[in-house]
């Protein structure tokens, strides 16, 4: 977590106020890491019947590239069985938890990008 906080602190102009920095590092003691949209976790939503082209893609990148693919052409923007999805991109619906352009690590990845490379980092 201070590492995170520490990274968001100094990752910014000068003249963020102090009480901004306060209520993010209350936001990432007090919350659970979550990646959902709504109260439904990613790992649930990308099960739906919409991204069974996705099933048997052959590494990480090709995977989440499918998926936020079938976002933009069967979700973005769009009401599906009822539920109304924003008009936003797939990574910030779901994978920025706390903050807008919330990224980690010394590649400063967002968490949806971290995702597609993970095979690639595994391998090297």
């Amino acid at each position: 977590v201070g590492a995170i906080v520490g990274e968001h602190t100094y990752n910014v102009d000068a003249y963020d106020r102090l009480q901004t920095y306060y209520v993010k590092a209350i936001s990432y003691l007090s919350s659970k890491l979550s990646f959902a949209y709504e109260g439904e976790d990613i790992t649930d939503f990308v099960e739906r019947p919409q991204f069974r082209e996705c099933v048997g893609k052959s590494d990480s990148y090709e995977l989440w590239e499918c998926r936020e693919q079938v976002w933009n052409l069967s979700f973005r923007g769009k009401t599906v069985g009822g539920e109304s999805f924003p008009d936003d991109r797939f990574g910030a619906t779901f994978f920025q938890p706390f903050y807008a352009g919330q990224t980690f690590g010394l590649g400063q990845l967002n968490p949806l990008t971290a995702l597609q490379m993970s095979d690639l980092v595994h391998q090297v």
